[in-house]
């Protein structure tokens, strides 16, 4: 598949004029439906036809669903009417793909940290936590309580590569009240790194055996402030997804699925021309 395919098919499920594949305005339509560029879904489409996962009859429509529901998270009956599928055929493709794509592109690598190191390095990762709003269980429970959302939330950590920016590390989901930043830490990622290794951090890690904070890195607050500012605009990408920033409607064990998706398409961005902003050298 190409990418001016998936073109053609977001075309019928948003009503823009075929001509206007190369137009700005086109573009910008498209992205804002789907949360990426048709080249993007070429590049997502490439990874499971070479692995032989597009199930029999599957066609860019049907991929294109799964980001629409991704990136809208409208009720499934609106869903229904804009693709002019019955919601359940739209409910059973918009699952195959999500799920498709949350575990069988292997864009996320965790020892790609390394890339881009100075030789002598010791740190080569930064680190932090972002809060997802979901319904409110009941009977209630405090454990499910974000301090940063006054609400119910999953709490997922994230580990970017500090020279490129790329995403190289994701662990959750974790009830936001249960489980602070340095506990979720603790769960695996402090058992992955190497003997000596450090990472960056904000001060909720506080952990000087293995964290760098504001007030301790060796070369220049402003720069580690830079590179957790990276966090933010991180967190503002993946956010863009409505399924991520809504309060999550569906069976909460769904979560991960849709988050871990979303990074993938996130980090295929990154990659292919849209990366995080450059840190001031030091």
């Amino acid at each position: 598949m190409t990418d001016y395919e998936f073109w053609i098919a977001g075309c019928q499920i948003c009503g823009h004029p075929e001509v206007t594949h190369s137009t700005m305005s086109g573009m910008r339509k498209f992205r804002a439906l789907f949360g990426c560029t048709p080249k993007i879904c070429e590049y997502i489409w490439d990874y499971l036809e070479i692995a032989l996962l597009h199930p029999p009859g599957a066609k860019p429509f049907h991929m294109l669903c799964a980001l629409l529901f991704l990136k809208q998270y409208c009720i499934e009956e609106l869903n229904s009417i804009i693709t002019h599928l019955d919601p359940k055929t739209y409910r059973k493709w918009v699952w195959i793909y999500v799920e498709l794509i949350a575990y069988h592109v292997p864009v996320i690598d965790f020892e790609s940290r390394f890339d881009g190191a100075k030789s002598g390095a010791t740190c080569f990762t930064s680190l932090d936590c972002t809060d997802c709003p979901i319904q409110e269980p009941s009977p209630f429970d405090s454990k499910w309580y974000s301090y940063k959302l006054r609400k119910a939330g999953l709490r997922y950590e994230i580990g970017l590569n500090i020279q490129l920016g790329d995403i190289v590390w994701t662990n959750g989901p974790f009830p936001c009240g249960d489980f602070p930043d340095l506990t979720i830490a603790r769960e695996d990622y402090l058992e992955e790194i190497n003997e000596g290794e450090m990472t960056v951090a904000d001060d909720g890690y506080r952990d000087v055996n293995y964290f760098i904070h504001p007030h301790g890195f060796p070369e220049t607050n402003l720069h580690q402030k830079q590179i957790m500012s990276r966090h933010e605009t991180i967190n503002e990408r993946l956010k863009e997804f409505r399924v991520l920033s809504s309060r999550f409607r569906h069976d909460i064990s769904l979560h991960q699925m849709c988050f871990l998706a979303i990074v993938n398409i996130t980090q295929l961005k990154i990659h292919h021309g849209e990366p995080l902003f450059e840190l001031t050298p030091l």
